[in-house]
């Protein structure tokens, strides 16, 4: 699992400066993927932050029925559904957003939790190992349980005002990716894998 460097290039992307936050969302829209937990978080995260979208960009069966429940709650305003997005306009994207979230209940290394370090989103995770490999709590991002949507809620607005905490992160999650998530670097870790075991088998 590795990433290009376009979403390096691209890391400069808008700041929490700006007037209005954006919280991006790219997981498919599976049950798996959990994306109702953030939907539910929603409405408390505007009663402490109006200024603020919410862009869903992903697709899949459970898409109708979290649009349904946005109409619900009555936050149409505040989310945006794009569906599905090709990869490669997802640089653009992601260099975007000030906060990713990922609610998914279980995962492997996943490369769009990848994706959004390199391009500098403050990352609100699930506790799950695969993303504590990447995510140490409060420190370059933060870990919510799979099923609290309070948590999810609280920690968003966390890291739309903690804007020292996000700046460090954005900074380490850089050199972060540069030397453990690039393609470039992962293929020659996995060359030099193989020559050793050539050279070992001679």
């Amino acid at each position: 699992m590795g990433i290009e460097t376009d979403f390096l290039n691209k890391r400069e992307g808008k700041t929490l400066e700006t007037s209005q936050t954006s919280v991006l969302s790219n997981r498919n829209l599976l049950p798996i993927y959990n994306v109702s937990l953030l939907i539910r978080a929603i409405p408390l995260v505007i009663k402490e932050e109006s200024k603020i979208k919410f862009i869903v960009a992903g697709d899949g069966p459970e898409r109708e029925g979290l649009e349904r429940e946005v109409r619900n709650l009555e936050i149409g305003d505040f989310v945006q559904f794009l569906g599905r997005v090709p990869h490669e306009t997802m640089a653009s994207l992601l260099s975007q957003a000030d906060i990713y979230v990922s609610t998914s209940l279980h995962d492997g290394t996943s490369v769009s939790l990848l994706e959004a370090l390199a391009s500098g989103a403050f990352p609100v995770v699930t506790d799950i190992p695969s993303n504590r490999e990447w995510i140490s709590e409060g420190r370059n991002g933060f870990l919510v349980p799979t099923d609290q949507e309070e948590i999810l809620a609280r920690r968003i607005v966390e890291a739309i005002r903690n804007k020292a905490l996000v700046e460090k992160s954005r900074r380490e999650n850089f050199h972060l990716v540069r030397e453990k998530a690039l393609w470039s670097v992962i293929m020659k870790k996995t060359k030099r894998i193989y020559e050793d075991m050539l050279v070992s088998e001679n």
